[in-house]
Parts: C-alpha cells; sequence; structure tokens
C-alpha cells in the first residue's frame, strides 16, 4: 500500500509538521475528512508519543474542521473586541456609569463602531 503521497516528506523523517500544513490547502469537507483519517491513521501507528498525542487531541475535533471548511469564520474579531474593552476599563480603573464606559469605547475603537453597537445590543 505505501505512504500517502500527501504525507511524504522531503526531508527525511516522519511526515508530521509538513502534512498538518497541507491541511489548510484543503477546501473540501470530503478531502479533509480522508486527509485526517490517513494522517490519523499514521499518527497512531507512529512510535513518537508527542505525534501521538496530537493525532489523539485531533481526532474528537474532527467536526469543528469540517465546519471551518464549510464556513470559515472564527472569534478573532470579537475576542481582539472584547480584549480592547478589557483593557479600556483596566486602565480607567472604572466608570461612573455606562455610558462614560461606552463613550471611551467608541474613542478608543473608532473603526469598530459598528462592531461595538452589537456589542451593547446584546
Amino acid at each position: 500500500m505505501g505512504v500517502d503521497p500527501t504525507l511524504r516528506s522531503a526531508a527525511p523523517g516522519p511526515p508530521t509538521k509538513k502534512a498538518l500544513r497541507t491541511l489548510r490547502t484543503c477546501r473540501q469537507a470530503a478531502a479533509v475528512k480522508r486527509f485526517v483519517t490517513r494522517w490519523y491513521a499514521w499518527a497512531v501507528r507512529s512510535r513518537l508519543e508527542p505525534v501521538k498525542t496530537v493525532a489523539a487531541t485531533l481526532k474528537p475535533h474532527l467536526d469543528g474542521l469540517l465546519r471551518f471548511v464549510k464556513h470559515p469564520i472564527t472569534s478573532g474579531v470579537a475576542e481582539d473586541l472584547n480584549s480592547k474593552i478589557m483593557s479600556i476599563e483596566r486602565k480607567a480603573g472604572g466608570f461612573r456609569n455606562p455610558a462614560n464606559f461606552t463613550t471611551a469605547i467608541y474613542f478608543h475603537c473608532p473603526r469598530r463602531r459598528k462592531q461595538v453597537r452589537r456589542f451593547f445590543q446584546q
């Protein structure tokens, strides 16, 4: 049967990081599922404990990987906005009322007004 060509590496040794980097290029859920299944089978048989640990971590999250391929949306923007708001609150040491806090956020996040409005509407 041999090694899958996508798992082969130009450098000698196990195809670990390089193989997982090719996962980023997959744009279809079926290709991702096939790739992860093959990589997982290889990783479980490998004698490298860190690779087995990564494989054990990756296997339960296959549904999330497939979901990301279908809908490539992350929570990065929300996390960034939340981090900015928390830093504003920390620097100020508190506000007298929520209106002042909102004003400070609008002042420090001028490019993110729509995101800030959505945040306060929840």
